[in-house]
């Protein structure tokens, strides 16, 4: 059979980077094998991330959330053992000074590269593979989405922190997913997981969700973290695409609505 457009971008079998001797046998080592419906998500939230989970139920509600499919967090754990850079990366958080050192960003750079180069598992191929011949065979474009473990929750939404890739073609999908995976071993989520208390580096889930065209985007908080004791929410958006916004290059057009269902606007702050 002719391997699909994932399984030929796999990488180089002579690259020079090191790779984990069961990944080199072609043994998967995945618990769970399989990737989950985001309808499905909201009832595996540790290993969906806290964004898919929370889409999930959005989806269930009955609201329009665009069709998506979750990459678990157990394929992410795997790929950093077949990578080999999951005992360095432990290592490197024993000495916490370390994280002050003027050497920091070119080792988690390293290692990002070291696992952005490691193939991924015959069985996320095969099963990506699956919803693209079933589920995507006419969507020209995707967004891959982060979705960690800590992301989007009540301890906080770790906003900005980890990385989303718009417009990615189907044969594009495993470099995508690798570049997201990867977002977790930047400093600054480790610097904002640190602060809270949390592990340096989460899990992250990937979430893959057909890309919408659209004229206007945004974010919604269901309550303001300007006025958190207030019963109120803020939704700040722009024209065209987030990006701007979540990286805060933009100023948004800013409303804020009142938390209850006969909802009114109490303001609108055009910034």
């Amino acid at each position: 059979m002719t391997p699909g457009p994932l399984a030929r971008q796999g990488g180089s079998p002579d690259q020079a980077w090191p790779v984990a001797k069961d990944d080199r046998a072609g043994d998967t080592g995945c618990v769970n094998p399989e990737i989950i419906s985001l309808q499905d998500a909201s009832t595996d939230g540790i290993q969906a991330g806290g964004k898919a989970r929370t889409l999930s139920t959005l989806l269930r509600c009955g609201l329009p959330v665009p069709p998506g499919w979750v990459v678990p967090g157990t394929f992410f754990q795997e790929h950093l053992r077949r990578s080999g850079v999951e005992g360095p990366l432990h290592d490197l958080f024993i000495d916490p000074d370390f994280l002050e050192s003027d050497f920091i960003e070119a080792v988690l750079a390293n290692l990002r590269s070291i696992f952005q180069r490691t193939p991924l598992s015959p069985a996320l191929v095969a099963a990506l593979e699956r919803i693209l011949r079933h589920e995507l065979v006419h969507v020209p474009h995707l967004i891959v989405r982060s979705s960690g473990i800590h992301e989007d929750g009540q301890g906080g939404s770790a906003a900005g922190q980890f990385l989303s890739i718009p417009r990615v073609r189907p044969e594009d999908l495993g470099t995508a997913i690798r570049q997201c995976w990867s977002s977790v071993m930047e400093l600054s989520p480790v610097q904002y997981n640190l602060k809270r208390g949390l592990p340096p580096v989460g899990v992250m889930a990937v979430l893959l969700q057909v890309q919408r065209e659209f004229d206007r985007a945004g974010v919604i908080f269901t309550r303001d973290p300007l006025n958190p004791l207030a019963d109120l929410m803020r939704l700040e958006w722009v024209e065209g695409t987030a990006e701007g916004l979540m990286d805060g290059s933009r100023n948004p057009t800013t409303h804020v609505l009142e938390r209850n269902p006969k909802s009114t606007w109490l303001a609108n702050d055009n910034k």
